[in-house]
């Protein structure tokens, strides 16, 4: 699973000065990332000793315990300055 997060971050996450990403919805889309490849998912534990790991490493960013979520206003963790890509764009109805 180390290979898969290291694709994971670098096809799925992208550094967008301005954007958060909470922890919660890094696993959201890491878990999607794996069923789009026939893999089981992981547990969050799991998903947490990998992924915040390789976001360092890639972009210099350690988690944080200041994300606001828009939902509910509440302080997650998570990372500053960082997004998720679009991997594939929605068919646009013309």
């Amino acid at each position: 699973y180390e290979r898969v997060a290291r694709s994971f971050v670098e096809q799925v996450l992208e550094r967008l000065p301005g954007e958060t990403l909470t922890l919660t919805d890094a696993y959201v889309h890491f878990c999607e990332y794996l069923r789009k490849r026939n893999m089981p998912p992981v547990n969050r534990r799991i998903f947490k000793d990998l992924v915040p790991p390789v976001v360092k490493q890639e972009y210099d960013l350690g988690i944080r315990h200041d994300i606001v979520n828009q939902g509910d206003n509440g302080w997650h963790y998570g990372w500053k300055g960082i997004g998720i890509l679009d991997p594939e764009p929605a068919v646009q109805d013309h």
